[in-house]
């Protein structure tokens, strides 16, 4: 959309909906909330979405992506329904969605809504946090198992990561997105 060519394969280790749509598509338009919230629910644990367009008018197009609100990866040919990249996945309807797996394998077809927060929930855990504090002491406790680094990024066994905490030289830096715990010098 900004004159500056991707590729698919860029966004290789991650999980991806390629999505193939256009502005002058209703039920595509009628869709767009769903992706919305499935992205923004879904995007911290490494999953995009890589929009493939059918517009041939690249105005109605990026007015389109405004309005709806997508703020992720956006490419057209500009070739409305000869886009080169329906017709190498065989797309014959719109809205087509697309899903691929980390290791770039197709897991599912036209998933919509909540079937595709399902599938995406099968394949990537959603990491979330409860943050609690009682008496100097917090307490964080995530929905999925976290890996404890040091500065370094070497992964730390629990010995390792229990004796620096119990040292009180370091502190700990979580990140959910990455589903790590690093352990930084105080």
């Amino acid at each position: 959309q900004n004159g500056i060519e991707k590729k698919l394969s860029d966004l290789h280790g991650k999980v991806v909906v390629l999505g193939v749509w256009a502005s002058w598509c209703m039920p595509c338009r009628q869709e767009n909330p769903n992706l919305v919230t499935t992205y923004n629910k879904f995007k911290a644990n490494g999953f995009e979405i890589f929009a493939v367009s059918l517009d041939d008018n690249k105005e109605n197009w990026l007015k389109a992506i405004q309005k709806d609100g997508l703020t992720w990866e956006h490419v057209s040919d500009l070739k409305g329904r000869n886009n080169k990249a329906s017709l190498i996945y065989r797309v014959n309807t719109i809205p087509e969605n697309i899903l691929i797996d980390r290791n770039g394998l197709i897991v599912g077809r036209n998933l919509r809504g909540g079937d595709l927060n399902k599938k995406l929930a099968e394949i990537m855990p959603v990491s979330t946090a409860d943050i609690m504090k009682e008496n100097n002491v917090t307490t964080i406790r995530t929905s999925v198992p976290m890996i404890w680094k040091d500065e370094n990024g070497k992964v730390l066994s629990d010995a390792e990561s229990k004796k620096m905490l119990e040292s009180r030289d370091y502190y700990p830096s979580v990140d959910t997105s990455k589903n790590t715990i690093t352990l930084k010098k105080k």
